[in-house]
This record gives C-alpha cells, structure tokens and sequence, in this order.
C-alpha cells in the first residue's frame, strides 16, 4: 500500500468562522475595483450632443463586445437598446526628455436607445 493512496476529509468549517472570512470588494480611487463591464459614462461635448439622436456613450472594458454591452446597459439603466457601435482607441507614444513611453488604450462604446428611452446621466 503507498502512502500517498489516501483520503483526507476537509476540515469541518465553523460557522462563525465562515462569516469572518467574508471580505468586502476592495475600493479604488473611483469607487469600487470590481466595476464591471461598464467602467463609467464617457463626458465631452460630443457625446453630449449626441444626446440628441438618442445615443450615448460609455468606457468600457477592452475586453467588451456589442452584445455584453447591450445587456450590461440594458440591466444596469432598465433602458430597451436599439443598437450598440465600439470604437477602440489605441494608446499614445509619449516622450519625457530621452525616455519614450506609452498610454494605455482604451475602448467605447456608443449605446442608442430605442424610441421614448432616456438615461440621466451627469
């Protein structure tokens, strides 16, 4: 027989130890890290005016795509989206005297609503 055949039973948890190991998100600078999909609304005068056709504009995560953004904002707002555009923005070279680096990139997202739907957004 080896040693190494054998079972070991997990440890029998204590119940007001379960309840002590509960750790609350960590928060960043902007809120909570774990932010979802959606990381905030993107403000500046254009996206401003294209509240006007009903569109609004989101940064999202780099990973996103149209259909998690469509559900994303249909689940966080209680809007009907007609229609979801991304547009991915790749990051800057930037030069501080001799030493090259870069920005990161980023991705967003255009989210048009259906007719009658309205987000406030500020």
């Amino acid at each position: 027989m080896s040693i190494l055949n054998f079972k070991k039973s997990p440890p029998k948890a204590d119940p007001s130890q379960a309840e002590k190991k509960k750790v609350e998100a960590p928060v960043g600078a902007h809120g909570p890290a774990n932010f979802g999909l959606i990381r905030k609304a993107w403000l500046s005068e254009k996206a401003g005016d294209l509240g006007k056709f009903n569109q609004y504009v989101f940064l999202v995560q780099n990973s996103a795509n149209k259909k998690e953004v469509e559900r994303e904002v249909g689940r966080r707002y209680g809007v009907k989206v007609k229609g979801v555009n991304i547009i991915r923005e790749p990051g800057k070279t930037k030069r501080v005297g001799n030493v090259a680096g870069r920005t990161s990139g980023f991705k967003k997202a255009i989210v048009t609503l259906k007719d009658g739907e309205k987000l406030e957004i500020s």
